[in-house]
């Protein structure tokens, strides 16, 4: 069965104020589309806290730089609503970005090709922001926040569901959330794995067999750092250097290997006392021109 598409705000609000006159409990789950059994995963956990699940499917042009990809995402909308309908989403909203966020945004995007905030009232992420991606990709985790703002404005949800494929995202959106004292439940979802232990991830479609092989070094890094931490080993540079040692052997560049704190994603200097499910190893990595990240908890 395949989603119902909805391409403005005040059909959203329809929908959802239909449902909700039904006795509807309302799930969200933002997507940039390009769906996978990643998005479906979050529709079906989401399935077990309400009773209607929203999907957005928006690229999102204020989390993009001018040097990244925003042109070349996958736009695969019509089967987007397929795989989502399939996994049980009642509806889907796909607006425009002059929708989202009016003609004069949408007109500065079009001819400038970048984002400036000075045009619109945005959210400014948290502290859990600051580094890793946030340092890396600066304009990133403000975009973030504002569509994912409006969104909750507009769907209202009870229950919104991410995936911890992207944890520091997941980690800003907690503390949003929290700070902003939005009225909804952040649920994660742990990361869904390709048979090999490769994350599933939209942009694995850009890799050859070759380049795919090679990015398994990914999961495996994280593999052997958590059998490391289990077997007693404490030491955050030795199991940091360990995980870099395995990816730089597939001629993979590494942006960053670190241990963090699960909540904060503060670096953590020492793991002596410190339970595993409270430390989080994150990477972001290349293969050639694919961008990766990855993460797993110590325990």
């Amino acid at each position: 069965m395949q989603a119902k598409l909805l391409t403005t705000k005040e059909q959203v609000r329809e929908f959802v104020a239909d449902a909700r006159s039904k006795g509807s409990k309302i799930g969200l789950v933002p997507t940039m589309g390009a769906i996978h059994q990643g998005h479906q995963s979050l529709v079906r956990r989401a399935l077990q806290e309400v009773d209607t699940v929203v999907c957005s499917v928006f690229v999102n042009p204020t989390q993009f730089s001018p040097t990244e990809d925003f042109d070349a995402y996958p736009r695969t909308l019509d089967n987007d609503l397929k795989l989502l309908g399939q996994a049980g989403a009642a509806a889907v909203f796909a607006p425009s970005v002059e929708e989202m966020y009016g003609p004069i945004m949408a007109q500065h995007i079009k001819e400038k090709g970048l984002v400036d905030f000075d045009f619109i009232s945005h959210a400014v992420p948290g502290s859990a922001s600051r580094l890793w991606e946030g340092q890396d990709r600066p304009h990133h985790f403000g975009g973030v926040t504002t569509v994912v703002s409006k969104l909750f404005n507009i769907v209202e949800p009870d229950v919104a569901c991410f995936g911890e494929k992207d944890y520091q995202q997941l980690a800003v959106l907690r503390q949003m959330v929290a700070d902003m004292d939005f009225n909804l439940k952040i649920i994660g979802c742990p990361i869904v794995r390709e048979e090999s232990g490769l994350a599933v991830s939209s942009r694995n479609r850009y890799m050859d067999d070759s380049e795919r092989e090679r990015a398994l070094a990914l999961s495996r890094s994280l593999r052997e750092v958590r059998e490391s931490f289990a077997n007693g080993e404490r030491g955050v540079k030795a199991l940091e250097d360990a995980a870099r040692k395995t990816m730089e052997t597939q001629d993979i560049v590494i942006d960053y290997v670190a241990i963090v704190d699960a909540t904060t994603l503060e670096p953590l200097s020492s793991l002596d006392g410190v339970d595993g499910k409270d430390a989080r190893m994150i990477i972001a990595a290349r293969v050639d021109k694919v961008r990766l990240i990855d993460n797993a908890s110590l325990a």
